[in-house]
């Protein structure tokens, strides 16, 4: 016999996104794809900090 139980799950997903360097916010899943997204953590060193996280989203007309 098999017992099931159902489970209610929250996901979260990017609804838009705005560039960090022209400002223009960005809603349409196609242009979101056109994005390049840097993620650093800084290390040792580092003119960011040691452990201190940078991120950058820049649009396809900024690149």
């Amino acid at each position: 016999m098999k017992h099931i139980t159902k489970h209610c799950i929250e996901i979260e997903e990017v609804s838009s996104m705005t560039c960090d360097i022209c400002q223009t916010k960005y809603d349409d899943s196609i242009e979101m794809q056109g994005f390049v997204s840097l993620q650093k953590t800084g290390s040792y060193g580092s003119i960011f900090g040691d452990g201190n996280f940078v991120e950058c989203d820049i649009c396809r007309a900024c690149k």
